[in-house]
């Protein structure tokens, strides 16, 4: 069998992903369907001789077996903590940090109170205040956990060794109890807080957080507009440590050590193993940067025995090794974006490199073709840059698909800013890590001074180049845009018609450029038709209401609250549907179901009019954020009359009366109510009753004086109380957040009305 690692590696993996759209409960079946498949396989003589189908048969029955094992041992007891608070016996596994004004700590739970059988589970804590604690110290606490939350950011979060999140309440009671014996993490740790030190203390603030996540993994220390940037640009890549850095930094070593070594290649390559292994370390072990180590151990071993290893046999055991440690990072997109980027240049870098060289080669004398004197001076420097644009397109091309199915969309410029950064980007990683060592070691501490000069500099340039994509027209492709299913099937179509009349190789060319024309001329004709419209977005938040309103990149916030383990999905919002200005926010309330989200939204985002009730009720830190607003509306409940804010076309009607408010608007014609939780509606003015649309969550009081034509509640329906049955009853239709996605209703100028779910594949 050829390449049995990649075999074996690849059908393991493989098996996890259906695992994962199968279900716990049927892995047991599949694993025997699959066992007994490659027992069959047995059978004919060809597959007896190869063994192919058999390895891979029983590579899926085992990967089956172990998610059902690793379901039952470490995720059902979690369940039992699903939205409870107990007291908890931990250790702090990790460097604590501080995010959106709260504060994260990792914890190894050993006990509970009363007891829950938590099998040594890994949890993230927060809390409001800093708590005093070193790692590996131990910490006696009340923690809430919280439910389940988003799918998607469950299984990020196990593939990340989290099983649970919770909050600890400063104000109870905390023991602390520092433990003499740390573990060997412990030192690595250290290191991390060491470079982390080093780095703030010789570079500006934002240069020093977006160094720390290029070296370290860091992301703490990068502003939402930054990530942003990267992400629109398509190089957020470049600050998730993986093998692009861990190469750049092993290449920076064998450099080093080839010269203290006195040349002996051998050493050399052990001692960068080493080297590996204490990185991957000081990193946390995340499933991209393993994998890059695997894969870096592997061909580090072989120079140093002499043996040839196989790109596809490393990355095979390196996915194996990851996944059969945690099943979850099958699914983790980190690791897919990674595992496919590597498979892509693997499988088509050298040849498409090999292909294009093949033009700069100088032909003979006597050929009608041959280099002039310039092209020869150019070749070499054009192969550099060939190599750069070969293996960029590879890595896009299988991560592409993973983009697409994970995060519905595709940033368009993504190769052009690749190419941009890419060797500056590796430069600032070999000058960022010199300017650390040379700082760590006192004697040659000046020596750090011009490597962080240079540092800065190339931090600058990728800043710049990374800023300009400001002026390009629509960055991001949304796969869940309505003309993404037209294109796909005009563009499939003709690729199937292209393949049945011609050659292979003008049917792909054709079929390519084909693709692209499609998708430009939907992407072209979806934002003419929408440019004029007004959308309007209830996030799917749990207990809570979260309402946008979009005209453009114009973004007016109407409510920011829901359930606490839901706080990402506004930011989410916000930072994929490019909100690059927040022009109105209203805090009607200070409640968590209405302006929960609050802080993050300040954090991420200047606004310009902010509209507040009861100012005083809010935590200290969101009323500086309000001040520090261009506009501020200061109103109370007391004062009974509605007061407008108008806002792009719109005239904003709000109302807030002791016991609820309501918001009430039109839209190209079509009236919108939006009522927070326990609005008594008779207090509503008489004109309010019969919108078009009704918003809200929780109950309403006196909710039957509403007659709404279609109702969009923020909640699941079954969570509704029997006095909403005569609200419900008289809707023609009844939309439903509930777990099921954000709903998206889009009015045009002629009063058309699209309502569908957004980010949906394929919606």
């Amino acid at each position: 069998m050829k390449r049995p690692l990649a075999v074996i590696g690849f059908s393991y993996t493989a098996a996890l992903a259906v695992a994962f759209i199968a279900g716990t409960d049927k892995a047991l079946l599949l694993a025997a369907v699959m066992a007994a498949f490659g027992i069959l396989s047995l059978i004919p003589k060809e597959m007896r001789k190869n063994k192919t189908v058999l390895a891979s048969c029983l590579s899926a029955a085992a990967a089956l077996m172990m998610f059902y094992g690793f379901n039952i041992a470490y995720l059902t007891p979690c369940e039992n903590l699903y939205g409870k608070s107990v007291i908890v016996t931990a250790a702090i596994t990790d460097l604590p940090y501080c995010q959106y004004d709260r504060y994260y700590y990792r914890l190894e739970i050993s006990e509970t109170e009363p007891y829950y059988n938590t099998n040594h589970t890994t949890a993230v804590v927060s809390s409001k205040s800093q708590i005093s604690i070193k790692p590996y110290d131990m910490i006696k606490a009340k923690v809430r956990f919280y439910e389940k939350g988003d799918e998607s950011y469950y299984y990020h979060s196990i593939a990340g060794g989290v099983f649970l999140r919770g909050s600890i309440d400063t104000d109870e009671e905390i023991v602390i109890s520092e433990q003499r014996e740390k573990p060997l993490y412990y030192y690595a740790l250290m290191i991390r807080s060491s470079m982390t030190d080093i780095i703030n203390s010789e570079l500006s603030p934002e240069r020093a957080g977006f160094v720390r996540a290029l070296l370290l993994g860091d992301k703490t220390g990068l502003t939402a507009d930054q990530s942003e940037a990267f992400r629109k640009a398509g190089i957020s890549h470049i600050i998730a440590v993986s093998g692009f850095h861990l190469s750049v930094l092993t290449q920076l070593m064998m450099l080093v050590l080839y010269f203290l070594t006195l040349k002996r290649k051998r050493a050399v390559s052990l001692l960068c193993t080493v080297f590996v292994f204490m990185y991957m370390a000081v990193v946390g072990f995340s499933p991209s940067i393993v994998r890059a180590g695997i894969m870096q151990i592997l061909f580090l071993m072989s120079e140093a025995i002499i043996a040839k290893t196989d790109s596809l046999n490393s990355l095979g055991l390196a996915a194996l090794i990851i996944c059969f440690r945690n099943p979850y990072s099958a699914v983790d997109p980190s690791f897919l974006l990674s595992f496919s980027a590597t498979l892509g240049i693997i499988l088509c870098s050298e040849r498409m490199k090999t292909a294009l060289i093949e033009n700069l080669r100088p032909m003979k004398e006597g050929s009608r073709l041959y280099f002039s004197k310039a092209k020869k001076r150019i070749a070499p420097a054009a192969k550099s840059v060939i190599s750069v644009v070969t293996v960029t397109i590879s890595a896009m091309l299988f991560t592409t698909p993973i983009m697409l199915i994970y995060f519905k969309s595709f940033a368009v410029y993504s190769l052009l800013f690749n190419l941009l950064v890419s060797f500056a980007a590796s430069m600032l990683i070999f000058c960022s890590a010199l300017m650390v060592i040379f700082k760590a070691g006192v004697i040659l501490s000046l020596a750090a001074l011009p490597f962080a000069v240079i540092s800065s500099l190339l931090t600058d340039y990728i800043f710049w180049v990374v800023s300009t994509i400001g002026y390009f027209p629509s960055p991001i492709l949304y796969a869940s845009s309505e003309f993404v299913p037209i294109c796909l099937i005009i563009s499939g179509s003709a690729a199937i018609v292209y393949y049945a009349l011609m050659k292979k190789k003008k049917a792909f060319r054709l079929s390519v450029v084909t693709i692209l024309l499609v998708f430009a001329a939907g992407a072209a004709a979806d934002h003419f038709i929408k440019h004029d419209s007004i959308k309007l977005s209830v996030l799917d938040t749990g207990e809570g209401l979260s309402v946008i309103l979009s005209d453009g990149n114009d973004t007016a916030v109407l409510s920011c609250g829901g359930s606490y383990d839901q706080s990402y999905s506004m930011s989410h919002y916000l930072e994929i549907s490019s909100a690059d200005k927040i022009s109105y926010l209203l805090l009607l309330d200070k409640k968590a179901s209405c302006s929960g989200y609050a802080g993050a939204v300040f954090e991420d985002h200047t606004i310009d009019t902010v509209q507040v009730y009861d100012i005083d009720g809010f935590k200290e830190s969101i009323q500086e954020n309000i001040g520090k607003s261009q506009n501020v509306i200061y109103c109370s409940y007391s004062d009974n009359a509605p007061t407008v804010v108008h806002w792009k076309k719109i005239d904003i009607h709000v109302i807030k009366t002791r016991y609820g408010g309501a918001v009430y608007f039109e839209i190209n014609g079509k009236s919108v109510l939006l009522c927070e939780s326990k609005t008594d509606c008779l207090q509503l003015p008489q004109d309010w009753r019969q919108p078009d649309y009704l918003i809200f969550s929780g109950t309403l009081t006196n909710g039957g004086c509403i007659r709404a034509s279609d109702i969009i509640l923020s909640d699941t329906q079954d969570h509704s109380a029997a006095d909403l049955s005569s609200v419900t009853n008289s809707a023609d239709k009844i939309y439903c957040t509930g777990g099921s996605g954000d709903i998206a209703l889009r009015i045009y100028p002629d009063q058309s009305i699209t309502i569908r779910r957004e980010r949906v594949w394929l919606s």
